[in-house]
């Protein structure tokens, strides 16, 4: 009974995060409509993209047959080699963030901390596939989000 708990938990907090994600790119996106990028175009690539993602599950549910247990909690090494690789060449990939946007506290949020965030998410993400541990998830996202920071204000001086 516990492990359905968790597991109906574990869905309702995925759910959240992915819509709340999706709320604020679409609200991006919509914020950058003219005459060549119309509301179509992001409708249409909203549903373009949710049916990439079903056959993207399906590919990784029906693989993990194939696959032993043992193994698939392997693959969590990629997001973190994926995140430490960002943070190694974020100095090389910056672009001006405030044209993404023309809202100026998303445009804020994103040019001060979006090229450090996201790979310290690889990691954390990673780290719990790998050890399947909530707590030491959160502990190597905050110290990559923590060492993508001082990288930062060391550039700066």
């Amino acid at each position: 009974m516990t492990t359905m708990i968790t597991a109906i938990s574990t869905a309702i907090a995925a759910f959240i995060a992915t819509n709340l994600d999706d709320i604020l790119i679409l609200t991006i996106l919509f914020t950058q409509v003219n005459k060549l990028f119309r509301r179509r175009h992001i409708v249409i690539g909203q549903y373009l993209g949710f049916i990439l993602l079903i056959l993207a599950s399906l590919t990784g549910f029906f693989g993990s047959f194939l696959i032993p247990a043992q193994w698939i909690r392997f693959l969590g090494l990629l997001p973190v080699i994926f995140g430490i690789r960002s943070l190694w060449q974020r100095e090389e990939t910056e672009t001006d963030n405030h044209q993404l946007t023309k809202l100026p506290a998303i445009a804020n949020l994103i040019s001060s901390h979006g090229s450090h965030f996201v790979p310290c998410v690889l990691i954390g993400l990673g780290v719990f596939m790998i050890k399947e541990s909530l707590p030491l998830a959160f502990l190597a996202l905050s110290l990559s989000y923590g060492w993508a920071l001082l990288q930062q204000q060391a550039e700066s001086i």
